[in-house]
């Protein structure tokens, strides 16, 4: 049994990823060719580009979704004004003032 903890436990350490290096161009990349870090810069570029694009639509459809619930807070603030004085009317109708009747 141990035999087999200690083979599988060695499986996993040899199949691990290991982090590599970093690069620094300015003090030479050690068997990077400059154009493979120029193509590694340019996918750099797209990507950054892509997200950049990905970011700015998902901003746009909050912006879209704030403004739907700004008019919502609105109408919402306009209706209860309006049932508010709706109240009172029928308030001071019930308390005799027919000028709020309606009549």
């Amino acid at each position: 049994m141990k035999l087999i903890v200690l083979t599988a436990t060695a499986a996993a350490l040899i199949a691990a990823p290991t982090p590599s290096a970093a690069c620094n161009p300015d003090a030479g990349c050690g068997g990077v060719s400059a154009e493979e870090l120029a193509r590694d810069r340019a996918e750099t570029r797209r990507l950054n580009r892509e997200q950049k694009r990905y970011v700015d639509q998902r901003d746009a459809r909050y912006a879209r979704g704030w403004a739907a619930q700004e008019r919502y807070e609105r109408a919402l603030d306009d209706y209860e004004g309006q049932m508010a004085r709706w109240r009172e009317a029928v308030r001071r109708c019930e308390a005799g003032d027919w000028n709020y009747c309606g009549f």
